[in-house]
């Protein structure tokens, strides 16, 4: 499980869009684009990692890259062109 404060941490890093509404949301623009959404409840609760590293289209390693710091978030931006999210 994802702990809330690493979903946040991640959305900083990536300088996601953060929203509040029924969950959090976090939204990554590119080029004005929304090219990867995610979602956390509130509170302090763990998170579902599976889910939430399927909706930024990482595996294991990569989510826990993102919240060890050492996956950038130009790397991640490389990444998602090599998955064909972002065309590039």
């Amino acid at each position: 499980m994802l702990s809330s404060r690493d979903f946040d941490t991640i959305a900083r890093k990536l300088e996601m869009e953060v929203r509040d509404g029924d969950h959090r949301f976090a939204l990554l623009r590119h080029d004005g684009r929304v090219v990867v959404r995610t979602k956390r409840s509130h509170g302090n609760k763990p998170q579902p990692t599976h889910l939430i590293r399927n909706q930024l289209k990482v595996d294991e390693e990569q989510l826990q890259g993102l919240v060890q710091c050492w996956l950038t978030k130009p790397a991640y931006i490389e990444l998602l062109k090599k998955k064909h999210v972002i065309a590039g």
